[in-house]
């Protein structure tokens, strides 16, 4: 996929949109060419027919307002997302159209740890100004120091008793100890979800989405399956429910699936995950006005990676980043291959009847045969982290380096 100039190397008119048959084709779409504002329709309209795919499967009442919290990074796919829910809840208002209410929140973790206002509390401003009327709000990294009862932090470093009345800064001593960029990285992201979910539940919040690309979620798949998790990968890449720690859900019926279980569950899908990575930051700059001014430039980001000073500097997932950056480019069946034959896979390691089969630090299933047949082919004979709950193989390396 490529934009293209309107007129073609020998001055001859470009050719024309095979979708309206009228404007001027300016971008190569995948198997056709189109124009601008097709384009970013037919984008619009992968979304959107996801989140129909969302409201068949949860099987959520159409006769009460239901609340979904968006998770947004500033990044490219995220903020296309809560673009194409925001427009097409307004259509939703304009047509008046029967049934249930659909309420989105916006959530943002901020991995800053500075105490000095960061670049998120001026982005967040533009967003509510452009959003409106969507609750947006900024969430802290320390606020995970609340979730005790989620996070098995007996694994962790031990967060310095002389920093306490400084969170932000002992967490930063917390993540300095850890053993590999990669350890830093995957703790991050782990962090980075708990809250989501945590505050999904603490709003009473119907459904978590996440704006996961195809490449974000073949990505996903691989960085995962080589840091030793990839027994928890369809818990990562699917669609559908996640459970929740009993300790932090509020309302625990809110979420169950039937009444025989008595786990607590949270919906969590990915309304981008049929969107290429390219394909998204192209739409954003299609739209009138663009998302560009709301994407903070990244240049260690997807589509703009830097020059590697060290290898040793970058974790997994980065690695991760620049070869599907590539592979999209030149076989982006591949791409979708990954993901869809991964969200075939089935889901185990976390019994529907209770808790007690899950890692203590990310929260997925457990694999104790596979675990140590891998930990033994590898010839890693140390012992286990001494926890209080057990962990994953993924976590311990993670923890262990």
């Amino acid at each position: 996929m490529e934009t293209t100039d309107a007129r073609s190397p020998n001055d001859q008119p470009a050719p024309t949109c095979k979708r309206c048959n009228e404007a001027a084709a300016t971008i190569k779409m995948r198997a056709e060419t189109a124009c601008r504002p097709c384009f970013a329709h037919f984008i619009a309209g992968k979304i959107v027919k996801r989140m129909e795919v969302l409201n068949r499967e949860t099987k959520l009442p159409t006769s009460e307002t239901r609340t979904m919290l968006l998770g947004l990074s500033f990044g490219a796919s995220s903020s296309a997302m809560v673009y194409v829910l925001h427009q097409n809840s307004r259509r939703h208002e304009i047509k008046k159209r029967r049934g249930g209410v659909i309420e989105y929140i916006v959530a943002h973790i901020d991995t800053s740890l500075s105490p000095a206002p960061s670049e998120s509390e001026a982005l967040i401003e533009k967003y509510k100004t452009r959003f409106s009327p969507f609750p947006t709000s900024v969430i802290p990294l320390r606020n995970i120091l609340q979730l005790q009862n989620t996070v098995d932090w007996s694994g962790l470093p031990t967060l310095n008793p002389d920093l306490a009345s400084e969170p932000d800064k002992q967490l930063e001593d917390m993540f300095s100890r850890l053993p590999s960029t990669t350890s830093r990285a995957d703790i991050l992201r782990i962090f980075v979800r708990h809250l989501l979910i945590g505050e999904a539940v603490r709003r009473q919040c119907s459904t978590l989405l996440l704006g996961h690309t195809t490449t974000a979620l073949a990505e996903t798949t691989l960085s995962e399956a080589a840091k030793g998790r990839g027994f928890a990968v369809p818990w990562l890449v699917a669609d559908g429910n996640i459970p929740v720690s009993s300790a932090l859900a509020e309302k625990e019926e809110k979420y169950a699936v039937s009444e025989a279980q008595t786990r607590t569950f949270m919906p969590i899908y990915y309304p981008m995950r049929e969107v290429f990575r390219k394909e998204v930051i192209l739409y954003n700059k299609s739209i009138t006005p663009p998302l560009t001014d709301l994407v903070p430039d990244d240049p260690s980001g997807a589509g703009g990676k830097g020059a590697v000073v060290s290898h040793k500097s970058l974790s997994i997932e980065e690695v991760m980043g620049r070869y599907f950056e590539e592979v999209e480019e030149n076989y982006p069946s591949i791409v979708a291959n990954v993901v869809r034959t991964t969200a075939k896979l089935n889901r185990l390691g976390m019994d529907d009847g209770g808790e007690g089969n899950e890692c203590g630090l990310c929260g997925l299933g457990l694999d104790e045969t596979g675990d140590e047949r891998w930990r033994g082919e590898i010839g890693d004979e140390e012992a286990n982290i001494e926890t209080s709950r057990p962990l994953c193989y993924g976590c311990e390396r993670s923890l262990r380096g």
